[in-house]
């Protein structure tokens, strides 16, 4: 693979064909963005002052039911960051509002024109995002091919999602300028580049709150990391030392509106209140034990359903293992210690879930034509066996102490996510933060075997094979079993 193709040239090549698919997204009926149902239209419904019929039918979470027509913003902008959502995040809505009240000011009022305003942000952003965490990789001493970064802005699931109203690809692109901020910060030692990581890493809590546990490990980490490079002798000045401290500081100033905001009703500092916690948990917990695969299929009159895809093996577990809503983390713990041994599987099954987002987009899953499914397979294939050994690198560095090294600190956040993902109700869409990260290791593993003599010295690129070939074989015995009926775009615009 060459080293010196030029910049620009992929990195245009990656905008034209992102946008292509970006476009095709946004002109499809409106069913099949959202806007008939779900989150989606609860979403748009948060930022406008018109109802917005919502659909929701099947297993939905008791919130999307209940809550749905509660999530409202105030009146007066400036006290939206003080106000706490019930069930749904802040962020995303204010970011709609914002586009709303802008197109407002210039006369015009058409709910669909600032929604697709809006979509062209994400878009940008996006862009803006891959290009970030790209020079932030190269900046760190990784020769990544810029192939690399035509693929990160490509990539289906993140251009297709842009297109539609819903909080993941916000989120998703404010996570990976947070990542690659800190990466830059640890490249440079500037506190520009710190600033700006703590600034996007509490904006993305801000659109998604399941990303602070991550978040907070990986700050954490970091100034462990600090401590132990001084304990062990390093030179590390008090300049480096201050960059974690400084960039939590500012994470915690940025998202302090809502966490006071969080207290006042918790009794005590908080992200999400615990009232959330307790009708949200169990739920996620029950259907992410046993399943892999959970989508929403929208049908042409414009309802949604939650579908839970059936697997054997985990449908098995959870019968021998039910979860109760009282104390439902405290059964997931007995759950996992009388299956110690079926553990490997279960999780290796919930991760491939993870990365196979092959629909067509969120609302799109039935009319997904069998070409889209397969570039979709290659790139959650692609990422998901980079990232099983981005696991087993960073867990070799724990192992030998590699205190210096600066990927044990970064990647503590992709890998945080994932692990704590994974007991969770699975939804492909939550794993496109870890797409783009997962694929820079497979190129990277790809253009290290070319400089490898031996067989030996390729157990990487065997490993990343034979990951990509399970999670093929594992998606495929999926779909044999789902019974969804398969529709055609046309079907939604009679």
């Amino acid at each position: 693979m060459p080293t010196r193709s030029p910049f620009f040239v992929w990195a245009i090549l990656g905008i034209v064909l992102g946008t292509s698919w970006f476009l095709f997204t946004l002109n499809l009926p409106p069913q099949l963005r959202g806007l008939t149902c779900c989150d989606a239209n609860d979403y748009v419904h948060s930022a406008d002052s018109k109802r917005i019929e919502s659909r929701i039918t099947g297993d939905a979470l008791p919130a999307e039911k209940e809550q749905s027509s509660a999530i409202t913003l105030p009146s007066r902008l400036w006290l939206i960051p003080f106000t706490v959502a019930t069930y749904r995040p802040l962020g995303y809505p204010a970011f709609l509002a914002m586009h709303k009240y802008g197109l407002r000011a210039l006369g015009v009022s058409d709910t669909r024109m600032w929604v697709n305003f809006s979509a062209v942000s994400a878009l940008a952003l996006h862009f803006f995002a891959a290009v970030i965490l790209f020079m932030a990789i190269r900046r760190l001493g990784f020769a990544l091919h810029p192939a690399a970064l035509m693929l990160f802005l490509l990539h289906p699931g993140l251009t297709s999602h842009a297109a539609l109203p819903i909080a993941d690809s916000l989120g998703v692109s404010l996570i990976l300028l947070g990542l690659g901020c800190c990466g830059m910060t640890l490249a440079t030692r500037k506190y520009s580049w710190m600033i700006a990581a703590g600034v996007f890493l509490a904006a993305a809590t801000w659109v998604r709150p399941s990303y602070n546990l991550a978040i907070v490990a990986l700050l954490v980490g970091w100034t462990l990391q600090s401590v132990m490079n001084r304990k062990s002798g390093s030179t590390v000045n008090i300049a480096l030392f201050s960059l974690p401290l400084l960039t939590a500081l500012t994470y915690v100033i940025v998202l302090a509106p809502r966490i006071i905001a969080c207290g006042i009703q918790a009794g005590h500092p908080c992200v999400v209140t615990p009232h959330d916690v307790r009708t949200l948990t169990p739920f996620l917990l029950q259907v992410g034990q046993k399943s892999a695969r959970v989508y929403t299929q929208v049908t042409p009159d414009g309802a949604g359903h939650i579908v839970i895809a059936s697997d054997p093996f985990l449908k098995s577990f959870a019968d021998h293992c039910p979860i109760g809503d009282e104390s439902p983390m405290m059964d997931l713990l007995r759950c996992y210690g009388k299956n110690i041994l079926r553990m490997p599987v279960y999780f290796l099954k919930k991760g491939i879930g993870l990365f196979d987002n092959y629909h067509l987009n969120t609302y799109a899953t039935q009319v997904t034509p069998l070409p889209v499914k397969i570039m979709n397979r290659a790139f959650g294939a692609a990422a998901f066996g980079g990232f099983i050994l981005l696991i087993l690198f960073w867990g070799n560095l724990l192992l030998h102490r590699r205190w210096k090294n600066v990927l044990l600190t970064l990647l503590l956040l992709p890998i945080a996510y994932f692990f704590i993902s994974l007991p969770l109700s699975i939804e492909s869409r939550y794993g496109l933060f870890l797409a783009p990260i997962g694929i820079a290791a497979a190129i990277m593993t790809v253009q290290k075997s070319g400089t490898m003599k031996t067989w030996t010295r390729s157990g990487p690129l065997l490993c990343l094979a034979l990951c990509m070939l399970i999670f093929f074989v594992q998606t495929a015995v999926w779909d044999a079993a789902d019974t969804t009926p398969v529709l055609t775009i046309a079907d939604f615009r009679k």
